[in-house]
């Protein structure tokens, strides 16, 4: 992954560094860093209720972690000062911060020598916030990347050390755009280091005028509105894949909705209403503009199926609505 030779130089203006990250996104930053010639503590979430059965588990990086053997701290909040005065003994050079979940404090901002790094998957400062490859899906960006931001007291505001574009494909998900991003994430990390290397670490300033903000998704923000465009409810199905997943009402439940396609077709049908079934092409459902087909399907407590043979389970005919 890294040239050894590119940043043999590191230990020599950077001993320790200290990684904050929680997710799948922060994985491939944190095999990154466990290449490079220097110390590394790994911060991460604590063990938290998930699921239907709410069972306790571990998150990615702790995941990894354990199996690696790799030692990690996951408190249960930054603001105890037993944990800040842990961190600040290490004497820290760096942090770096990738998916984290977690406002960094001020005072902890004082700590790294030379800078403090958040990898954050947009082009800042479009897509500041908490879930910036969801809302990119959603809004059918046409271009999107990595960015190695300072660390501020400000969310994903500080001033800019690198910055990837790459165009954002029109068939991504949250899962295959995550994956892509995460991998990107080293490339950006690999320039700041080496210029933190050459001593030549720039700062640009964010242009905060021009900003957008990607808020945290709700389960709320799960159930489809049928009056939407088709290709408007693509996009969040792609963008909901992994959570909070993508739903329409159907006789008092909810009918999730895994894969579908978009097609501009004019009917003049109430939105809702199923017009034909497609042996390979699943379910199609009039919607507020165009039409969409149904792929794969799945009722609560059941296994993914095919649209088609959803309908057929159900004996759903053409002209049946979906409400």
């Amino acid at each position: 992954m890294t040239n050894a030779k590119n940043f043999s130089q590191l230990i020599s203006v950077c001993k320790r560094i200290v990684f904050f990250g929680s997710s799948e996104f922060s994985l491939p930053a944190l095999e990154f860093l466990l290449s490079l010639p220097a110390e590394l503590t790994v911060v991460t979430a604590p063990d938290q209720p998930k699921g239907r059965g709410l069972r306790v588990q571990s998150n990615p990086v702790k995941v990894h972690c354990q199996t690696k053997a790799i030692p990690s701290l996951a408190p249960p909040s930054l603001r105890d000062p037993e944990i800040e005065k842990q961190i600040a003994a290490l004497c820290p050079d760096v942090f770096v911060v990738a998916s984290y979940g977690k406002l960094i404090p001020d005072s902890w901002l004082k700590l790294p020598r030379k800078a403090a790094f958040n990898v954050h998957p947009s082009l800042l400062p479009k897509y500041r916030g908490a879930a910036p490859i969801t809302w990119q899906i959603v809004d059918g960006a046409k271009e999107t990347g990595v960015s190695i931001a300072e660390v501020t007291k400000d969310l994903d505001a500080g001033d800019l050390f690198s910055q990837i574009r790459v165009p954002l494909d029109l068939r991504e998900t949250l899962a295959s755009l995550t994956y892509k991003l995460s991998r990107l994430s080293v490339k950006a990390l690999e320039e700041v280091f080496l210029q933190l290397i050459e001593g030549k670490l720039k700062r640009t300033p964010q242009n905060h005028a021009d900003f957008s903000y990607a808020r945290k998704l709700t389960k709320e923000d799960s159930v489809l509105n049928l009056n939407e465009p088709g290709w408007r409810l693509d996009q969040k199905i792609r963008a909901f894949d992994s959570w909070p997943g993508a739903f329409t009402p159907y006789q008092g439940t909810l009918l999730r909705i895994l894969e579908a396609e978009p097609e501009d077709l004019k009917t003049k049908n109430p939105v809702g209403t199923l017009l034909t079934v497609d042996l390979k092409r699943g379910l199609q459902i009039q919607t507020g503009e165009g039409v969409l087909w149904l792929q794969k399907v799945q009722l609560p407590g059941r296994r993914v199926v095919l649209g088609s043979d959803f309908a057929n389970g159900e004996r759903l005919k053409p002209g049946f609505i979906f409400k």
